[in-house]
């Protein structure tokens, strides 16, 4: 899962911007908003380039533990339609609610492609622009989210083994 926030990511401390010559104001001028809008989603993505309609949570909503456990009444029956065959390996990052004991025993290094591809595709997409409430942004995140191809999906999936492989070689440590 990931909270978004309606807003671009960009800062006055992170992003710097070299000029000649004039600037006009609208450029210098960076505008910040005290509380963008924000939600909190939590989607599925399969390697063979498939991706689950996002789930979306009220505003203001943390996921906990037992919530979590409950999604599975959402996510199995689109895993059994899509994969038959049982052929499916549940995957998810280091989330307080994916780590918590009545979720899950063990863990494995955080190796998610929804953290390290495509919530970030999504958000920066998503995000370019403000968006005045809650239903403007998820309908903007759900349209990027949509336009991830088969073959993106793939892709980044397939990078998998690569990443995991780079994870062992660092003992478990940052790969990035």
């Amino acid at each position: 899962e990931i909270e978004l926030e309606g807003i671009s990511h960009s800062s006055r401390r992170n992003d710097r911007y070299l000029t000649f010559g004039e600037v006009d104001e609208d450029v210098r001028t960076m505008s910040t908003t005290k509380h963008p809008a924000s939600v909190m989603s939590l989607g599925f993505v399969a390697s063979k380039g498939k991706a689950m309609p996002l789930i979306w949570f009220q505003t203001g909503y943390r996921l906990n533990a037992a919530d979590y456990a409950k999604m599975q009444e959402k996510f199995l029956p689109w895993v059994q339609e899509k994969f038959p065959y049982n052929n499916v390996v549940l995957q998810q990052d280091g989330a307080p609610a994916h780590t918590a004991k009545v979720t899950q025993e063990f863990l494995s290094p955080d190796a998610n492609p929804l953290d390290y591809s495509f919530w970030v595709q999504v958000e920066s997409k998503a995000c370019t622009v403000r968006h005045p409430n809650v239903e403007a942004l998820k309908t903007a995140v759900d349209e990027e989210w949509n336009k991830m191809t088969t073959d993106y999906i793939k892709r980044t999936c397939s990078t998998f083994r690569k990443r995991i492989e780079a994870i062992i070689a660092a003992n478990g440590g940052y790969i990035e």
